[in-house]
């Protein structure tokens, strides 16, 4: 594997260590991470080359490296790879200051005037995969099945919610789109952080409420971080309640859900007694700054 990269990519490795679906490369004081990718088409290279226009001359995310054929994509032992220019500080861990950096610098980077969410749809087609997989699942694990339909249910209310607000036609609908990312690591290092390959376009509201529930299951202060993002951002009531959409969302159990085998699955930390709470000090800091609609039961 490493003659293979170091030919590749004409590099001299000095170190090479793997990690998760990666390696972490060190050659002539040089640092790159080498990524797996499972799927190449059309999109996810018309994706890589509008990062590399956008990042030539802004260095706002981690840079792809070309083979000596050329190209961004290798293939190595039977799967594709891409290669990324990293810093020695890969496994700094990023803060709610460097992230809001970071939307900023992006944001002025994508020129997207017309840019609707497509949550909704999303979240969809989500909870019925999700029933379905549960319904025609060969192992029932009881235990989580009254965990399961209540966030369910309470994704059905984050889905309403925003199928309302995009048909409100007295709300300003305008965004301002930059790049995000699926999700926010609870321990949110650059090499993920600033990985391209971890981004989408999308509004930063999407990985603020990620942001905000990953601090929430750490037991740490997200109001804190919040009332600084609500102070800092002169939000629209459009982009408010998209923000308190998102924390409703139960993204996190969702995933962890999705994840994990039903034997495997240890739900007990998602307890929804806690996560109510949650939602409804969220909304209140929320609202305090701009008026917004609410989920009413919640």
């Amino acid at each position: 594997m490493e003659n293979v990269i170091n030919y590749l990519y004409s590099l001299d490795i000095e170190n090479i260590y793997k990690n998760n679906n990666s390696y972490i490369i060190k050659s002539k004081n040089s640092y790159y991470c080498l990524n797996k990718i499972d799927f190449i088409n059309d999109k996810m290279k018309n994706f890589i080359n509008q990062i590399n226009s956008v990042n030539y001359n802004n260095s706002f995310c981690y840079k792809f490296q070309k083979n000596i054929y050329n190209e961004y994509i290798s293939r190595i032992e039977d799967d594709s790879y891409i290669l990324l220019n990293i810093d020695q500080n890969y496994n700094k861990e990023i803060d709610f200051f460097d992230m809001l950096d970071f939307y900023n610098k992006s944001k002025m980077l994508i020129n997207n005037q017309s840019f609707n969410i497509n949550w909704d749809i999303l979240w969809e087609n989500k909870i019925d995969y999700l029933l379905n997989h549960l319904e025609h699942s060969k192992i029932y694990n009881k235990k989580i099945i009254p965990y399961f339909y209540y966030y369910i249910g309470l994704s059905e209310n984050a889905l309403l919610y925003i199928k309302k607000l995009k048909t409100n036609i007295l709300i300003d609908k305008k965004l301002n789109p930059c790049f995000v990312h699926r999700r926010i690591d609870e321990k949110n290092f650059k090499i993920s952080f600033l990985n391209p390959l971890n981004f989408l376009i999308d509004i930063k509201e999407r990985d603020v409420a990620s942001y905000i529930k990953t601090l929430f299951y750490k037991n740490d202060d997200y109001l804190n971080d919040l009332d600084y993002y609500l102070k800092t951002n002169n939000l629209s009531a459009y982009e408010a309640s998209l923000l308190y959409a998102r924390i409703v969302y139960p993204s996190h159990f969702l995933d962890y859900y999705e994840n994990h085998e039903q034997t495997e699955l240890n739900v007990f930390s998602f307890n929804p007694e806690s996560y109510e709470n949650f939602i409804k000090k969220t909304y209140e800091l929320i609202n305090s700054y701009v008026s917004i609609d609410k989920i009413v039961w919640l």
